[in-house]
């Protein structure tokens, strides 16, 4: 029995990695380039972005939602309204979106310090991206901050588990600013 196990496990750690297409990324900051693989993995949506962040500096958003607008991107942005010194970067995103259509901006009264987007989370070939990181200069130049980046769709379960959280911040979320 052992030696079948044993024979079983060394099979499985062999020819799994070629099964498997769920695709694993991590950056640490401050340069660790989770500035410029943010904006990439953005630019590749093609159906949805759900974000969910503390704070955004709107330079670092306006182009990427921008382009995948362009592209017929549904877009859900919903921000921290709690802190004080987060708000006008925050207005002034929902001010330069407000009036585009495929976009919703809300903005959450509680202090929701979480740091998420869900890219095609209908698709088979989503992508999380999850962290540490405010979406700022400062995160990736300033800061010791973690970034995990995980695409594919062996990873099912976590996507689902990342839909329904953004699904309840959405509900809380309200769309007057």
């Amino acid at each position: 029995m052992k030696a079948q196990l044993k024979k079983y496990f060394f099979l499985t750690t062999l020819f799994l990695p070629f099964f498997l297409s769920a695709e694993v990324e991590t950056y640490f900051s401050p340069k660790g380039g989770f500035r410029e693989n943010l904006l990439e993995k953005l630019d590749q949506a093609q159906k949805t972005l759900d974000i969910a962040v503390y704070h955004v500096e709107p330079r670092l958003l306006k182009k990427p939602v921008l382009k995948a607008l362009e592209r017929g991107v549904r877009v859900r942005i919903s921000l921290n309204y709690g802190a004080d010194w987060a708000r006008a970067d925050h207005k002034e995103i929902y001010e330069e979106f407000k009036n585009k259509k495929n976009i919703k901006i809300r903005k959450l009264a509680k202090n929701n310090h979480q740091k998420f987007v869900i890219i095609d989370g209908d698709t088979e070939q989503f992508t999380i991206i999850n962290g540490s990181a405010n979406w700022a200069y400062s995160a990736d130049h300033t800061y010791d901050e973690d970034t995990l980046f995980i695409s594919g769709s062996d990873e099912n379960h976590l996507r689902d588990q990342f839909v329904e959280e953004f699904e309840k911040i959405w509900k809380l979320s309200s769309e007057k600013f």
